[in-house]
């Protein structure tokens, strides 16, 4: 994970082992509560002593609370203050307790990154620095969220508050990903996309990663998918891929006469392909064929597991 060997650093030095550290900064950067089959699951061991033992020095230690379910599955949540100070991440929401829908959504973004380990931004300060600072997007294209204190006028403008994870491979292939809990913690797929869609353009390429429980929704996940970014692709002659949005929006600018009508459709254009757009209507000839927006791909994931004990009564 980006910037996690000083956090894995400052848990060690209040005690904690370094593969206790390690989960502790995925569970409270990712979700703020944990099972103990994930723990279980990070270090590859079965129920017993070493989850005991974190167990034991999480609640000595004041830095978590037990919450017993309905259905007896001990739930643990890192609430402490002093635990989010230690990596930075002191008023990090994660410490605030939520409804049993909302826990459910924090426990799923833990499982996939535990299922899909790899090289993840975890915060939103994180997030920023790397879009903003190392691929040189502005702050604005950002999906955002304005809040006002109680009682304040000033607004402050949040940023990626859905938290989910998102990954950089390597080749700084960019990973988004949405999670499902299937109830209402999280807003709707349609919206996510509609408010991440000026990053996916600012990048060019990049995945979706579609999480959930339920391995029935995915494909109707990916139908809304197609039908909010206009994915529905179009093989030509040259087995150039085309977008049906965007060749008819080419053809239309071709025909238009009024430049004041053609500014929108330049717009568009230069949306997706800044770098070849034309401000000559007589220039758009050798852009035929022209090139498809950003490539978005989409992957459904499907948890295999039972969350039912999370279930509102």
């Amino acid at each position: 994970m980006i910037a996690n060997e000083n956090r894995i650093l400052a848990l060690r030095e209040i005690g904690y082992t370094t593969r206790e550290a390690e989960f502790l900064c995925l569970a409270a950067v990712f979700s703020g509560f944990f099972l103990r089959r994930q723990y279980c699951q990070f270090i590859n061991r079965g129920s017993g002593y070493p989850v005991d033992q974190l167990a034991k020095k999480l609640i000595g230690r004041g830095h978590a609370r037990e919450i017993h379910t309905d259905r007896r599955t001990l739930l643990y949540h890192l609430c402490s203050r002093p635990l989010y100070a230690a990596i930075g991440e002191e008023d990090n929401r994660h410490r605030r307790i939520r409804p049993r829908f909302a826990i459910k959504s924090k426990l799923m973004a833990l499982d996939y990154v535990l299922l899909y380990p790899g090289n993840y931004l975890s915060t939103e300060a994180e997030k920023i620095n790397y879009f903003c600072h190392e691929r040189g997007i502005a702050i604005d294209i950002l999906p955002s969220k304005a809040y006002s204190s109680s009682g304040k006028e000033l607004r402050v403008q949040r940023y990626f508050v859905d938290k989910f994870p998102i990954s950089i491979s390597d080749d700084h292939q960019v990973g988004f990903s949405y999670i499902d809990e299937g109830m209402i913690a999280t807003p709707s797929f349609e919206t996510y996309l509609t408010q991440y869609s000026p990053l996916f353009s600012a990048l060019g390429q990049c995945q979706i990663a579609y999480v959930s429980s339920r391995e029935n929704r995915i494909d109707a996940a990916e139908a809304t998918f197609q039908r909010v970014t206009g994915n529905e692709i179009i093989e030509n002659h040259s087995g150039e891929r085309l977008e049906s949005f965007y060749s008819h929006a080419f053809e239309e600018l071709k025909n238009h006469e009024n430049r004041s009508q053609e500014s929108n459709l330049f717009a568009l254009i230069d949306a997706f392909n800044p770098a070849e757009a034309s401000t000559n209507i007589n220039d758009l000839g050798r852009y035929s064929p022209i090139k498809t927006r950003p490539d978005v791909k989409f992957e459904g994931f499907y948890l295999p597991f039972n969350y039912g004990f999370l279930d509102t009564p």
